[in-house]
């Protein structure tokens, strides 16, 4: 059961990588990466996976060859009949062609058709070069095999400069076939495309028979033995290898089918008809995808190393990011904002007499607003709000997030040549507004959350001050209570920025008091959480839960356009089918 279920899994896998590469490569005047074998790899796995909807199904006996090698010539002969096509023309067989003294039933046709998914079947007559997805069936006589369920397949050359379009038929129908007659003749047998086609089919182990057409009686040895140590030499396997002679040198009482090479090859053949549908053993088929699963699934592994490459990026430029940040703003005491901001809120909580009304309002104007940001990063521009200029947090993270994405640009441009960075550099670009505006968002959405820490620092502050009433005392006196009018005369004539009120007498004179002594020590504590709750904040809300989980579902949500498209889960789960694989 977990073998067929690992089958099924890796049938749908194939299935859909030899769809995706063909649409991938086709039309491109190039060769299809790996077409026969992932043709050959899908047509193996299919009778598997559909075992039970195939039995009985009659023998298949598949004829293959190079072009002008005589297949058509050598079914005819092998049935006796004058049931396929033949001539001399180069390629002139395109389609495959399944022969039988069966009736050809709608079951029967159904059967066929569930092996040969990708092509229709048409009538003999209906078969033209136009329509090359399409094969055909025909109930014919012969005094051969009458008494055996059998089909014997004529099939398309796979070495024709014409046969790009349909040099994988001929790995598809070995797939299914019971026994498999390779036809060669003198000039072919040691042609590159023979071996190669050897070589791909000779692993699944099914019966092989090797003929040598139009060969001269004197010569046959020679070639055979030649055949026979080549064949032995690349470890394949074959049942016996016919020598047959050009047609123009029987007489008219021993026909090509009536020659003794012929009739054993028939008796072989014979042999193999009433055999069970061939099944391929689940280990024999693990061995042969194995061997060829590197080079199927390497422009695969190509875009998960890229999306890998991808997220690395994006957690090398947030650690940047946020070291820029805390470097530059929060340990550069010229940017203590948050600081003043808290003690702001302090000065609020010491209820200086007449004084602590107008200090609300003061840090109602100070402290971060929920205001609306608008064209972040455009243009480097900053936003100003009622004539006041953005606060200095709000123009490092700008700036911090602007460097982000140019990195990310520069390190797009180093990968130019794959496709994957290509359609991710195309989505950046197409995104960049959107993605300037939830950086925006979620720079307000740090600051809304992070207001509540500097409430919390401030109170810490006051608490310490009540326990220490010498101290709280010295912050009431009459200087510091006027220097607090003065702030919020300011206030009232012509406004107030934080950087101003950094400058304000009262402020000044809290700022340094609260650095001196114990006061300072504690102080300086509750200022180092408040930063490492502050970069955390930052991390969280800007880079975490925004832009990098914006810029990561942009490559999620990536257009196949070029692309494989498969993900690593996928690709994972594939590979822990084949290895299920085991029978």
């Amino acid at each position: 059961m977990e073998s067929k279920q690992a089958t099924g899994e890796l049938y749908d896998f194939i299935s859909n990588l030899k769809q995706r590469n063909l649409q991938l490569h086709t039309g491109k005047n190039k060769p299809v990466p790996n077409r026969q074998s992932l043709a050959y790899a899908d047509a193996l796995l299919r009778p598997s996976y559909m075992r039970e909807n195939l039995e009985p199904l009659p023998a298949q006996i598949v004829v293959i060859g190079p072009t002008q090698a005589g297949k058509s010539t050598i079914v005819n002969s092998l049935l006796d009949t004058e049931a396929a096509r033949a001539s001399p023309l180069a390629g002139f067989t395109r389609h495959a062609q399944g022969f039988t003294t069966q009736e050809i039933t709608d079951a029967l046709s159904a059967k066929i058709q569930s092996l040969l998914p990708d092509w229709k079947a048409v009538s003999p007559a209906q078969l033209n070069n136009e329509e090359l997805n399409t094969f055909s069936l025909a109930q014919i006589q012969t005094n051969y095999f009458t008494n055996n369920k059998f089909m014997i397949w004529d099939t398309p050359d796979f070495d024709s400069v014409n046969s790009r379009d349909y040099r994988a038929t001929a790995p598809v129908m070995c797939a299914m076939a019971d026994a498999i007659v390779l036809v060669v003749s003198k000039e072919k047998y040691a042609d590159q495309s023979v071996w190669d086609t050897l070589d791909l089919i000779s692993p699944i182990q099914r019966p092989l028979f090797i003929v040598i057409n139009k060969t001269a009686t004197d010569t046959t040895p020679i070639i055979k033995q030649a055949m026979q140590n080549k064949l032995d030499n690349s470890d394949i396997q074959y049942q016996d290898i016919f020598a047959l002679p050009y047609q123009h040198q029987t007489t008219d009482k021993q026909p090509l089918s009536d020659s003794e090479e012929m009739r054993l090859l028939r008796q072989q053949i014979h042999n193999f008809i009433d055999q069970p549908f061939q099944i391929t053993a689940p280990a024999i088929l693990k061995r042969w995808l194995t061997k060829y699963w590197s080079d199927w699934t390497a422009p695969i592994r190509n875009e998960i190393d890229a999306r890998q490459e991808w997220t690395e990026i994006l957690v090398a430029q947030q650690k940047s990011a946020l070291e820029q940040f805390d470097r530059d703003y929060l340990q550069d005491p010229h940017y203590s904002e948050t600081q003043k901001k808290a003690i702001l809120r302090l000065l609020e909580l010491l209820e200086i007499p007449g004084v602590a009304g107008g200090l609300k309002t003061i840090r109602q104007i100070v402290t971060w607003p929920a205001r609306k940001l608008g064209g972040l990063i455009k243009d480097q521009t900053r936003f100003k709000d009622d004539k006041k200029e953005a606060d200095q947090e709000t123009v490092f993270l700008e700036e911090a997030c602007h460097h982000y994405l140019i990195n990310l640009q520069n390190q797009i441009m180093q990968h130019s040549e794959n496709q994957w960075w290509k359609n991710i550099d195309h989505e950046l670009q197409h995104h960049k507004s959107e993605l300037e505006k939830q950086i925006s968002s979620a720079i307000q959405k740090h600051q809304q959350a992070f207001e509540p820490e500097i409430e919390l620092a401030a109170n810490k502050l006051y608490e310490y001050l009540t326990e220490h009433p010498v101290t709280l005392n010295s912050l009431r006196t009459a200087r510091i209570s006027a220097d607090a009018g003065a702030v919020l005369l300011a206030i009232k004539t012509g406004g107030l920025s934080l950087h101003d009120l950094a400058l304000a007498p009262a402020f000044v004179a809290i700022t340094s008091f609260l650095a001196e002594g114990a006061v300072g020590q504690h102080m300086r504590t509750i200022e180092a959480e408040l930063k490492k709750k502050q970069l955390a904040s930052v991390q969280e809300h800007v880079f975490k839960n925004s832009l990098m989980k914006n810029l990561l579902e942009l490559a999620d949500r990536l257009p196949k356009d070029g692309l494989y498209g498969f993900t690593k889960t996928e690709l994972e789960s594939a590979e822990a089918a084949l290895e299920k694989l085991n029978g």
